[in-house]
C-alpha cells in the first residue's frame, strides 16, 4: 500500500498518520446556499478528472474526482446535478439528509450565503460535524455579492461570534456561479484531511502537559481537580484523554483553556479536538 505520511515538525514533534488515500467530502448547506452550483463547479473545472462512482445505499451517488493528484469523493450528490426542478426539492430536504452525507465522509463542506445571515440551520449543520469529528471547510458563496471591505469584515465576525467552534475551521470566500476562489476550496479539505491525522509524540505531549498545568483548574466545590497526565489515543479527530482526580469538578472553561493551548501549539485546523477527561485509580499520585 501506499507509505503513511509521517511528517516530524521542526519546532515540535507532531506527525500527520494519513497515507494520502482519496478524500470522502460531503457538500452541505441551506437550501438555495448553492451546493448544486458549487459542485457542478468543482466537476466542470479544468485539472479535474471527474467519474461516477455507484453510490452505498439506492438513492445516493458519489462521484470521483481527482485535483492536482489527489483523489476525491464527493459523497451523496444524487439530484444535485439534475435539472433545477428536481434538485429544488432535493434541496429543501434539510438537516436528515446532510446527516447521512456528513456520516459517510472525512471533510464537509459547509456552504454558507453571505448574503444573508447566518441562521439556525446553519448552526445545527456545524454543531453536527464538530458531533461526528469530521474536518470542516467554510465556503461562504456569493461572495461577488458583497461590494465593500467593511461588509466582508463584518460578515465574518458576525460568523465567529454566532459559532465560535468555527474558529478552527478554514474559511474559502467564493463565487460557485463565477468559480472565483473555487481553486482554493480543495487544497482546504486536503490539508484539513492531513490536520485530522496529526498525532503529538509522547514526549511532546508531557512538555505539553507540564506547560499547560502549571496554571491548575479553578475549585469545584472546595475541592481542586487534578490532572495527572494525558494521552492521544487516536487521530480523525485527534483525541486526547486527560487522567484526573474529580474530574466531575472541571470547568467548561478550563477545558477550552486546554483545547485552545492545544490549537495554538499544534494547528489541527479545520479538525474538531476531542478531549476526554477519565478518573484515575491511582491513588497514590
Amino acid at each position: 500500500g501506499t507509505p503513511v505520511v509521517a511528517e516530524e515538525a521542526d519546532d515540535f514533534s507532531t506527525r500527520v498518520e494519513w497515507e494520502g488515500r482519496e478524500i470522502r467530502v460531503a457538500v452541505v448547506g441551506r437550501p438555495n446556499a448553492g451546493k448544486s452550483t458549487l459542485i457542478n463547479q468543482l466537476l466542470g473545472r479544468e485539472r479535474v478528472l471527474a467519474s461516477s462512482i455507484a453510490g452505498t445505499t439506492r438513492d445516493s451517488v458519489d462521484v470521483g474526482l481527482e485535483y492536482d493528484g489527489q483523489q476525491f469523493v464527493l459523497v451523496d450528490t444524487a439530484g444535485i446535478r439534475r435539472k433545477s426542478a428536481i434538485h429544488r426539492r432535493i434541496e429543501q430536504i434539510s438537516v436528515s439528509s446532510a446527516v447521512r452525507s456528513i456520516e459517510d465522509c472525512d471533510v464537509v463542506i459547509v456552504v454558507l450565503d453571505s448574503s444573508e445571515a447566518p441562521t439556525e440551520q446553519d448552526a445545527r449543520i456545524l454543531g453536527l460535524v464538530q458531533k461526528r469529528g469530521k474536518g470542516v471547510v467554510i465556503a461562504v458563496n456569493k461572495w461577488d455579492l458583497i461590494r465593500s471591505g467593511e461588509a466582508d469584515e463584518a460578515y465574518l465576525d458576525n460568523l465567529v461570534d454566532r459559532f465560535p467552534f468555527v474558529r478552527f475551521a478554514p474559511m474559502v470566500r467564493i463565487s460557485a456561479k463565477t468559480g472565483r476562489g473555487m481553486n482554493r476550496l480543495l487544497p482546504a479539505v486536503q490539508t484539513t484531511q492531513r490536520e485530522r491525522y496529526r498525532r503529538v509524540g509522547t514526549s511532546e505531549l508531557n512538555r505539553f502537559f507540564t506547560d499547560v498545568t502549571a496554571m491548575s483548574p479553578p475549585r469545584s466545590k472546595g475541592q481542586r481537580p487534578k490532572l495527572l497526565y494525558v494521552s492521544q489515543p487516536m487521530v480523525a479527530p485527534p483525541t486526547f484523554v486527560f487522567m484526573c482526580r474529580r474530574p466531575e469538578g472541571l470547568q467548561g472553561s478550563y477545558k477550552r483553556y486546554l483545547e485552545n493551548n492545544l490549537r495554538e501549539r499544534y494547528g489541527f485546523g479545520g479538525t474538531p479536538i476531542w478531549l476526554k477527561f477519565r478518573e484515575s485509580s491511582q491513588k497514590g499520585r
